[in-house]
């Protein structure tokens, strides 16, 4: 597994996306697949706990303890386009059919820490020989735990051997777990994967004393008023 550490400047719009984020953030955490065997299914908690990201465990779904296994994440060494060590989404050779989604859970170890999910790279094998089978399509959303869902999209086209970036930059309150959901809907199977899995933690007031602080300024307030 390939970590890399880095010191971002992130900005975010209040609303439904979760927190107001306008900050320095330390030690993004971006998983390559590096180090895993080809065609091998990840480990359910893989990445999970990382040194840039030690606050927030993985659960990857759906997996499988036996190979090969169909409609499972699996990890592929050799991805053309650039890719090299990926995500694959496997599936069988007739395609996807929107059948399945592949999640990736992140959560975080106590109500102090928010998981930012920053971004991904989606990457489409060139291929096959049915031009119908050749770009492929799918669904994502990203949803929180408690704040429900934060952002989606549907009929996404990742074209014929295109690696594109996927920026979310979505952040969680604190203790809150954030699902990134990608339903394939077309395109020959197997023949997609991600890569660059990108994200974050911030340490974050706790409920109770948020609650306190929002209190002291009102009764500051009330008493200048008088």
């Amino acid at each position: 597994m390939k970590l890399q550490s880095s010191k971002l400047l992130r900005l975010a719009a209040t609303g439904s996306a979760g927190f107001a984020l306008a900050q320095s953030i330390q030690a993004a955490t971006i998983l390559t697949g590096s180090g895993l065997g080809n065609n091998a299914n990840i480990p359910a908690g893989h990445g999970s706990n990382a040194v840039g990201t030690p606050d927030i465990a993985l659960t990857w779904s759906p997996v499988s303890l036996t190979t090969p296994s169909a409609n499972v994440w699996q990890a592929y060494t050799g991805w053309p386009n650039g890719g090299g060590q990926t995500y694959q989404l496997d599936a069988p050779a007739s395609g996807y059919t929107g059948a399945v989604t592949y999640g990736i859970s992140l959560t975080p170890s106590s109500a102090t820490i928010a998981v930012i999910l920053t971004s991904l790279t989606l990457n489409d094998w060139s291929g096959p020989a049915a031009v119908g089978l050749q770009n492929t399509t799918l669904n994502w959303s990203v949803v929180g735990s408690s704040s429900g869902l934060l952002g989606s999209g549907t009929g996404l086209v990742v074209p014929n051997g295109t690696a594109p970036q996927l920026n979310l930059n979505y952040q969680g309150v604190g203790g809150e777990t954030l699902t990134l959901n990608l339903t394939p809907t077309g395109g020959a199977g197997s023949y997609f994967a991600v890569d660059n899995l990108s994200f974050d933690q911030v340490t974050v007031p706790e409920p109770s004393g948020a609650i306190l602080a929002v209190a002291g300024l009102g009764a500051l307030a009330l008493r200048r008023r008088r």
